[in-house]
């Protein structure tokens, strides 16, 4: 693995990856996040905790949100038709209370209020001690009907305000788009204080004037005191150099300063580009910019549902070429118009490969497995608008889209000719091992290994555990129990774990690396990094399954990872009658 580094490395948009680029484009309530995480981890854990559940042993414990849910409790608020709903972002968790009007779908753009807390993980009634403290909160958002109560919890202060990423997520799972978002302020008149006086807080109106009295305009929701953010509260701002400048990956072969002064940044920085040059996907300008390369852009609504593709101009001129289609799970719902550019961020090395007429790539994404069934219907929907390939559809995703990606190929092994997830470990954690969106259990794996499904993984290093993990801890095991997990599912033949700790002291560099055994090794360069790539033989002989691990990369879309993708997609095609997976070509191995 090379560790030269050139700190005088310069090339046009290398500030980019500096915060300091961004400053006028972070949410504009962000220092306001901050202090009233801070603030609130100064008392509200303790003024919250009660003694009710204390003595309770009925409850249902969820690992993800390390929290007991006991189900009297949720039945009683949908006697008075308020819903529950919990989740788990980046370590922090949240749940929200909302009418059940949203459910009956009576209700499409409810008003949202964030209220910020301070949970303690350690303690497994820590949410329904928040639910009782409350209570009152939520009686008041019933009386109102069209309120949606946002209770984001973070287990000591959160500096990166993940609740704004929260909101979002929220609106993807309960399908809305919100008339209004609050944030609760009763903390910083409960401190004695006034919003005026909160540390580089300037409060905006929706045009982005300064207001110089914010206590002015705030409202109240029964008792308590909210401030009307819309418009406001989300960033406009680069969430992979975000995460990069908080050091929210980390590991000790990452250096920043490195990957800012690398080739890999530097081809990086173009998706980074659009981020910072354009404010929402359907900006005109960068319909423009489509056009001129030769793009259509297009977005449409199914059923309620935004999606949105890219395809060569040329093939409404050629009908009778068909093209194959990379479906994206990556959220572009309209209650934040700047994930359409984040999508293009992550994704931009394929839009050379649309330009040269090689594909058409399209976007569409949301917060379950079973709501992300629904783009088997986009799918079908495209190929019937477009002169699009039904033999040719691939999927793919990043992190918890990765996890979304490959449960739609298992549920659709008919229709996905090949999936490439992004970003995951190599192996299938046992559900009692992860807090991974999609849990398998040993029937799911037992159930995909009936069918031949080809599927690459793509990591980087930094990421990949079962690499470099410490093989005397019992997380090795559960690695080594992952990756046999994985081999089944996909077919492969079981290797035993000498097997696999002997990956890790191999001659071969990229077995090395792998840090388990494959049929074939390759070394690549791609974008200015070492990519190892590893291929395994399934019971039929056919390379079907490969992994690749990305030098030196930590937990985000890097730019090899579409070229890598494509390289191994591009192989296969699926015959829709037979289910038989097609081979396009040979692969020489």
């Amino acid at each position: 693995m090379t560790t030269q580094q050139n700190e005088y490395c310069n090339y046009p948009g290398s500030q980019m990856w500096d915060m300091e680029t961004w400053k006028d484009r972070q949410s504009k309530i962000w220092n306001l996040g901050l202090w009233l995480s801070n603030y609130i981890c100064s008392y509200k854990r303790k003024e919250s905790e009660y003694d009710i559940y204390s003595a309770r042993t009925d409850g249902t414990y969820f690992f993800k949100v390390h929290a007991n849910i006991y189900e009297d409790v949720i039945q009683e608020w949908e006697k008075e038709n308020v819903l529950f709903i919990k989740g788990e972002m980046a370590n922090i968790c949240w749940f929200a209370m909302y009418p059940k009007a949203l459910k009956d779908k009576t209700l499409k753009n409810p008003r949202v209020v964030i209220v910020l807390h301070d949970g303690d993980y350690s303690n497994p009634n820590w949410m329904m001690n928040e639910m009782e403290y409350y209570r009152d909160y939520t009686e008041a958002a019933k009386e109102q009907g069209d309120v949606i109560m946002l209770y984001v919890a973070s287990d000591g202060p959160d500096q990166f305000n993940t609740f704004i990423n929260v909101n979002t997520e929220l609106a993807s799972v309960l399908h809305y788009n919100p008339s209004h978002v609050y944030m609760d302020v009763t903390p910083v008149y409960r401190a004695g204080k006034a919003l005026k006086e909160i540390p580089d807080f300037t409060y905006v109106d929706e045009t982005g004037n300064e207001i110089t009295d914010p206590d002015s305009c705030v409202e109240t929701l029964g008792a308590y005191q909210i401030l009307d953010v819309t418009g406001r509260w989300a960033n406009t701002s680069s969430n992979v150099v975000r995460s990069l400048q908080s050091g929210a990956y980390s590991h000790p072969l990452y250096s920043m300063e490195e990957f800012k002064a690398s080739e890999c940044g530097r081809i990086a920085s173009k998706g980074i580009w659009f981020e910072y040059h354009f404010k929402s996907g359907t900006d005109k300008e960068l319909i423009r910019y489509w056009d001129e390369r030769g793009i259509l852009f297009e977005e449409h609504e199914t059923n309620g549902e935004r999606w949105i593709i890219f395809l060569p101009k040329s093939i409404r001129n050629h009908p009778e070429q068909k093209l194959p289609l990379v479906h994206i799970f990556n959220e572009v719902t309209p209650i934040n118009p700047y994930l359409d550019l984040t999508s293009i961020s992550y994704f931009s090395e394929y839009f050379p490969l649309v330009a040269d007429g090689k594909m058409a790539v399209m976007f569409y994404a949301m917060e379950s497995a079973d709501d992300n069934d629904f783009a088997e219907t986009l799918i079908e929907e495209a190929c019937e608008r477009y002169s699009l390939d039904p033999e040719r559809i691939y999927v793919t995703g990043h992190s918890h889209n990765g996890h979304f990606a490959g449960e739609f190929a298992r549920r659709h092994p008919d229709m996905v000719a090949a999936c490439v997830t992004l970003g995951n470990e190599h192996g299938i954690p046992l559900p009692d091992h992860t807090s991974e969106v999609v849990l398998l259990s040993e029937e799911d794996v037992e159930k995909a290994s009936h069918y031949d499904m080809p599927w690459m993984n793509i990591n980087g290093y930094c990421e990949s555990r079962i690499a470099w993990g410490d093989m005397n801890q019992e997380e090795y095991q559960w690695d080594m129990c992952a990756w046999k997990r994985r081999l089944k599912a996909l077919r492969c033949e079981q290797q035993s774990d000498d097997e696999i700790k002997a990956a890790r002291k191999s001659n071969n560099y990229v077995t090395r690396m792998l840090g388990v055994p494959t049929d074939t090794t390759d070394l690549q360069f791609v974008c200015g990094r070492e990519v190892y790539i590893g291929d395994v033989k399934n019971k039929d002989g056919k390379y079907h399954f490969r992994i690749a691990s990305i030098e030196r990369m930590v937990h985000i879309t890097s730019p090899q990872m579409p070229i890598l993708s494509w390289n191994f997609m591009s192989r296969f095609a699926r015959n829709r009658k037979t289910g038989e997976v097609i081979e396009r070509y040979e692969t020489g191995e």
